[in-house]
């Protein structure tokens, strides 16, 4: 059985409702990068902070499946031949 982490009671989360805010006039959003922005209205930070999250799950999903597939290749190192270089034919 495991303890509850005491420390759990005292941890704040970053939800996403707070992740917009106003800045001197400008719109913000948080993110675990850094603060994006500035944006000129609300509504436009809301749909800048719901491309971002979506860029970053196709980011990650995207890292996934290249991991997935160097882990199931088993990819070899071939050297090959050097063609010969074509004769050149004299025009008379």
């Amino acid at each position: 059985m495991q303890r509850p982490d005491s420390s759990a009671r005292n941890r704040s989360y970053f939800r996403s409702g707070t992740r917009i805010f106003n800045l001197n006039g400008a719109w913000y959003f948080g993110a675990r990068e850094g603060d994006q922005g500035p944006f000129a209205r609300r509504e436009i930070a809301l749909q800048e902070m719901a491309r971002y999250a979506l860029e970053k799950k196709m980011l990650w999903r995207f890292q996934k499946s290249r991991e997935s597939f160097t882990d199931n290749q088993e990819f070899t190192l071939e050297i090959l031949p050097m063609e010969e270089p074509l004769e050149t034919q004299s025009v008379r």
